[in-house]
């Protein structure tokens, strides 16, 4: 089945961005029907697309490293792509369970005059709600104390108080909104206008191993939840060594792990500890690839700024990633997928009043594969650093129009799309990565872990 139209806009103005040649997307092509992600955005062409465009990173970057045509085709299926949108969901513990935080409250509440949303997965972030709201974790309570509020200023309190939360607009509401007219003129990836420039990548010189295309390649990776994760995880499914990077004892949902780590290994390490820093900083000088989703200048207050990481290791390509983009008065607040689809409208609903998002958590999904793709052709340019964001991400899905397919088929997935991983708390039966190089099929060697274990750790190779 050829590109529908918006998957052909999609992949074209994005790998354009990326600096793709135009005919390295003759090597590209789709398959299958979309299901499972019914919507009248154009989610399923947008999953199709991020993990397309992916898949054809790794293959011109291999092409180019061998300076000859190594790899003659890409292929994705547009099935698997819808699904991979929503593979924490598909997710199966065999024999075991998913933690469940009686404390998290998270969700869409009514206000005084609309809704919200609070995001409160993070013991940080629900201190911050109960503060604003002065009361417990309890969700009867914490709706009753919301409906008192006016939605405008109970995101702006808890904001302040340093939690995570977003009203609903209506799509003109935001259009007009002072910050989307900042993020308007950002560009989907935001190269570093800096002086510096960076040196040809040590893994250019690595050798080759077809069926493990990104073996050698050093991935350090500093993010949470999704975007980050998928990400980094995208580039182990093809061979990379990919150490994820937390606060010692941090605490993430295994029902979120199960996925977000896979084919990777984890360490906790304190940043703002010398021993730590000293280890941190081990393993940067001899990385490839920094990926991290910290606020605009948190990296910057560890004293790890663009500069400085240039100065360990001119070699290295970071891709950061935040939730509100880079410039404009929300550009520092903290937020994640379900927070921008309220604000940007998204999730407005004229023939209803609650709010309707997404099918997947699409602005995260499709993120995260356009930062391993930036990572990847950041391998062979100049550009120091890359930035991305959620909200540059939702305006790209809104530019797409509302034509989508709001009855299409539910997921009918055979055991051709599963794979069993054994992973830290037990067996899981798990969506296999998306997307095929020649004969080649990403996947991960190593299941799912947890997080933020102190210890030492160093590159495979």
């Amino acid at each position: 089945m050829p590109m529908n139209h918006i998957e052909k806009k999609f992949i074209e103005s994005t790998w354009f961005a990326l600096k793709g040649k135009p005919a390295d997307l003759t090597l590209l092509s789709l398959c299958g029907e979309p299901q499972g992600l019914s919507s009248k955005y154009e989610v399923s062409s947008f999953a199709a697309s991020a993990v397309a465009i992916a898949n054809l990173s790794v293959a011109t970057l291999l092409n180019e490293k061998m300076e000859r045509p190594i790899f003659s085709k890409v292929e994705v299926s547009r099935t698997h792509a819808c699904a991979s949108f929503i593979c924490d969901r598909l997710a199966t513990p065999i024999d075991w369970k998913f933690d469940q935080d009686p404390f998290d409250v998270s969700g869409n509440y009514k206000t005084k005059d609309g809704w919200i949303r609070i995001h409160t997965m993070y013991h940080h972030h629900l201190s911050a709600v109960l503060q604003a709201l002065g009361c417990n974790a309890n969700r009867a309570i914490v709706a009753d104390m919301i409906s008192q509020w006016k939605s405008s200023d109970l995101e702006m309190e808890i904001a302040n108080k340093g939690g995570a939360a977003a009203m609903l607009r209506r799509p003109e509401e935001w259009s007009s909104h002072p910050h989307s007219q900042f993020v308007d003129t950002e560009l989907l990836f935001r190269y570093s206008s800096s002086n510096l420039t960076r040196g040809e990548s040590p893994f250019l010189e690595r050798p080759f191993l077809r069926d493990r295309p990104l073996e050698g390649l050093r991935v350090l990776d500093l993010t949470r939840v999704l975007a980050g994760p998928i990400g980094a995880r995208f580039l182990a499914s093809y061979g990379a060594d990919v150490i994820r990077v937390d606060p010692p004892g941090f605490i993430e949902s295994n029902q979120l792990l199960i996925e977000t780590t896979r084919g990777k290994r984890t360490v906790g390490i304190d940043l703002r500890d010398t021993t730590g820093r000293k280890q941190f900083e081990d393993l940067l000088r001899s990385a490839d690839v920094l990926i991290h989703g910290y606020r605009t200048d948190a990296m910057e207050r560890l004293g790890y700024g663009l500069n400085d990481i240039h100065k360990m290791n001119p070699h290295l390509v970071t891709v950061r990633h935040n939730a509100y983009g880079w410039s404009g008065p929300l550009n520092g607040r903290r937020g994640f997928d379900s927070l921008i689809q309220m604000n940007t409208g998204i999730a407005f609903d004229i023939e209803h009043s609650a709010p309707k998002p997404l099918p997947a958590q699409a602005l995260d999904y499709a993120t995260g594969y356009l930062i391993a793709s930036a990572a990847l052709k950041g391998l062979t340019s100049k550009y120091v650093e890359t930035k991305l964001s959620l909200v540059r991400v939702a305006q790209l899905l809104i530019s797409l129009g509302q034509d989508g397919d709001t009855n299409m088929k539910p997921f009918q997935l055979n055991d051709e799309y599963f794979t069993h991983e054994k992973s830290f708390w037990g067996l899981a039966k798990q969506l296999r990565c998306p997307g095929m190089i020649d004969d080649v099929t990403p996947h991960w060697i190593g299941g799912a872990t947890v997080i933020g274990q102190a210890g030492q750790i160093n590159w495979l190779a």
